[in-house]
């Protein structure tokens, strides 16, 4: 920077146009330039000035030098001595010796460079000074960048561990890497500014080196691999496998070669060519894409990683390098240490076996083999570790899927090994009682024995049907064919139906039995047959596993929008094992009772089956052994409102002008005069008929407005029953109400077909009864 000269310059001129184009002259330049008197109160600055420190010249102008020119240490941030003042002091120049920085009037930090001289006048009096200064910011953050720069390539180089040394273009030392010191046991510090080809006693005296380095510099071209022999007075004999870079440097005419010195000496003494072999074994490891394979060194750091790898577990090569192999490894396995074991077996019986599951990197399981085997060096010392991985996922699923059939097919042969037994004894145990019956019946006349035997054929020809129905139920289930008649019915009686159906066995087995209903008037959308076939399975069941003189309470409720029927039991109860399969086919909890006790084990499965079409659910509880045991079924309620039973049937008469003549025909005579009862309590005129010929004459006589006709009828069935009725002049018009026990598809079909107007199935709900005769006027 140039400094103010001291001595005033003569001039001819008048002194107005000397400052005026002085001041023209100092505006111009680049530089910041201002004056101060000589107590250093500020007299011009020139518009640089004005720009770096953030004031006005008018401003500043009469204002001391340090409330306009404020510059502080650019280390410590100490505000330091103003030059101004040093040169007041001493009459001399004076340029700032260590780096400060400028602070502006609005806070702004500038680097700056400066330096002031003292102004004097004719007689050599001090009467200010003149200061110019300049923002250098951008240069010292260059330096700074350098000086960071420098600093990183020096951390680099003290890191590398391989021996590594820079060249001048002369090939002399400008500097050596820590490694280079240790390796060939030199003092640090010692050989910079050497010739290469001196150092350690003409060691690296190599002519082809000289000859390579020489080209690099002229070239340009690097060098690779290229092995030298190096005879060392202290460690003997090594091969050295080196590699060296021209460094070109913008903006400076000096030429570097970074030379990287690698010892492969024990390669090179097995007889081993490192490049070739290098070379195949990347080849090969590479070509391996169906497998994982990698390296980690001895403390399982990841070294390698095949494309196979990459592919297998998700992880880049640039991502996993590295990383500890642990992270393929699963939670379980890493807490455990599993991929240490895998290092210290392979360590010492020279490699390690294993199946186990692994982790991608997004997650994933898969189920691998793994081999790893140690890589160690000519002394027998293990350097790291070879790990291949084989993805066994298909085949594990493969095998895992035959180990389970083959446990399906092994259970599924020995339930029906144990259900053909089953089978047998429930058909052995009513088979002998009937044979006993027609024995006994055949040998004596007395009517007590005859009646005796009379019921218990019956009774037994009862167990065959249930029992029959009950396969027929489940093989309708399993093929999909059962199909539901659901409509509004009234839960009450079909609960009672059901009761009464069970009570031989409770009465027989000497069981208290309790029914309660927590809600008088409980409707629910169901199927009314299958609704009373569930609650007689699970009371059944009860009877069954409840050793005589017991006690089964029945209940029936509702618990939030759902009918709840519970049966409880202080029976035998169920082992906690049995409850999760306790309605699974044939599943029975313990097979020397069950034998005793009769059943196929089926009837607990229909209950599931038949409340699952129902939308509902079967659940079962119990403390254990012998402390009994509680199944709750659960079916939705009706989703529409309903009348009680009073308010239907005023419903009914009230839709009517007058009570209907109305015949009833069915071969139960209990059932036909049950059912004209109730509908003479409901204003109608009823007349019976028990079989079909009865039917055709009664409404002969009649002329009834409706018939409700039983389907299973002897000598003549229903449907002939009712496609005869059409035809006679005197009941063509009827409604005529079908009632049966099937409510397939096919008896519907059957009974639109014979010229039936609704059909209705067993047992009949009489409410929904009333509202099919109300829903058509009778004819006059």
């Amino acid at each position: 920077m140039a400094q103010p000269a001291e001595k005033q310059i003569e001039t001819s001129l008048p002194a107005e146009v000397v400052m005026t184009w002085y001041q023209i002259t100092l505006s111009a330049i680049g530089d910041a330039v201002l004056t101060t008197d000589s107590e250093g109160r500020i007299t011009y600055m020139n518009p640089v000035a004005e720009y770096l420190t953030g004031w006005v010249a008018d401003e500043a102008h009469g204002q001391p030098l340090e409330e306009v020119f404020r510059i502080a240490s650019e280390e410590t941030g100490a505000l330091v001595e103003q030059p101004v003042r040093r040169v007041i002091a001493t009459g001399l120049v004076r340029g700032m010796a260590n780096h400060t920085v400028l602070i502006s009037r609005d806070g702004t930090v500038r680097s700056i460079a400066d330096s002031a001289a003292p102004v004097r006048n004719a007689s050599g009096e001090l009467i200010g000074v003149v200061m110019v200064f300049r923002d250098v910011s951008e240069m010292r953050r260059k330096e700074h960048s350098i000086e960071h720069a420098l600093a990183y390539a020096d951390g680099i180089l003290d890191t590398i561990r391989d021996p590594f040394v820079v060249l001048d273009a002369d090939l002399r030392i400008r500097s050596a890497s820590r490694s280079y010191y240790q390796v060939f046991d030199v003092k640090p510090g010692t050989i910079e500014g050497s010739l290469l080809y001196e150092l350690g006693n003409g060691d690296w005296n190599i002519p082809h080196l000289r000859t390579m380095l020489e080209a690099v510099l002229e070239s340009g071209e690097p060098f690779r691999d290229i092995e030298v022999d190096f005879a060392c007075e202290r460690s003997g004999r090594r091969r050295l496998l080196l590699n060296a870079q021209k460094v070109l440097r913008s903006g400076v005419e000096a030429e570097l070669i970074l030379l990287s010195i690698e010892d492969i000496t024990t390669s090179w003494r097995s007889g081993v060519d490192f490049t070739d072999n290098r070379e195949r074994y990347r080849v090969i490891v590479e070509a391996a894409t169906g497998f994982a394979i990698f390296t980690f060194d001895s403390e399982g750091m990841i070294t390698s990683w095949n494309r196979g790898a990459e592919t297998m577990l998700g992880y880049g090569e640039s991502e996993i390098l590295g990383k500890n192999f642990q992270v393929i490894f699963t939670p379980d396995d890493v807490a455990i240490d599993e991929a240490g074991k895998e290092m210290r077996i392979a360590r010492a019986d020279g490699r390690a076996l294993d199946e186990r599951w692994h982790l991608k990197k997004n997650g994933d399981r898969f189920w691998a083999q793994g081999l790893v085997m140690p890589l160690q060096d000519d002394a027998g010392e293990t350097r790291g570790f070879l790990k291949i991985i084989r993805d066994m996922t298909e085949q594990r699923q493969l095998e895992e899927a035959l180990k389970k059939r083959t446990a399906d097919l092994e259970v599924a042969d020995v339930q029906k090994n144990e259900f053909l037994a089953m089978l047998a004894h429930e058909l052995r145990n009513p088979l002998a009682s009937i044979r006993n019956a027609v024995t006994l019946a055949t040998h004596t006349g007395t009517r007590e024995d005859l009646e005796w035997s009379r019921d218990v054929t019956a009774r037994q020809v009862m167990n065959f049907a249930h029992l029959i129905d009950d396969l027929m139920d489940v093989a309708r289930i399993n093929q999909g064919k059962i199909r539901l008649r659901k409509e509004v019915i009234d839960v009450v009686p079909v609960v009672k139906f059901a009761v009464e159906a069970v009570r031989p066995l409770i009465t027989s087995r000497k069981h208290e039995l309790v029914v309660a209903f927590e809600v008088p008037d409980l409707k629910i959308e169901a199927d009314s047959t299958r609704l009373e076939q569930m609650v007689v399975n699970l009371l059944s069941n009860a009877a069954k596993y409840t050793p005589e003189g017991g006690r089964i309470e029945l209940t029936c409720g509702l618990e939030e929008s759902n009918f709840v029927c519970r049966v409880r039991d202080n029976g035998v109860g169920i082992e906690p094992k049995l409850l999760p399969r306790i309605f699974d086919l044939f599943a029975q909890a313990d097979g020397t009772l069950a034998r005793s006790e009769s059943g196929l084990g089926i009837g607990l499965t229909l209950v599931r089956s038949i409340a699952a079409l129902h939308g509902g659910a079967v659940s079962a509880t119990s403390d254990g052994p012998g402390k009994g045991s509680e199944f709750v079924l659960r079916l939705p309620v009706a989703s529409t409102p309903h009348s009680s039973e009073h308010e239907l049937l005023s419903s009914a008469r009230q839709s009517s002008r007058r009570g209907q003549r109305v015949l009833v025909v069915d071969d139960n005579e209990d059932t036909a005069n049950g059912m004209a009862k109730l509908l003479k309590l409901a204003g109608h005129e009823v007349a019976v008929a028990f079989n079909g010929a009865d039917a055709l004459a009664s409404a002969r006589q009649h002329c009834p407005e409706v018939v409700i006709l039983d389907i299973g009828l002897p000598a003549m069935s229903g449907y002939e029953i009712a496609a005869q009725l059409r035809r006679e002049r005197t009941s063509s018009q009827a409604v005529i109400i079908a009632v049966s026990g099937y409510g397939e598809g096919d008896a519907r079909v059957l009974a639109n077909e014979a010229g039936f107007d609704h059909h209705l199935v067993k047992p009949v709900n009489f409410e929904t009864l009333l509202g099919v005769m109300a829903s058509r006027e009778p004819q006059p």
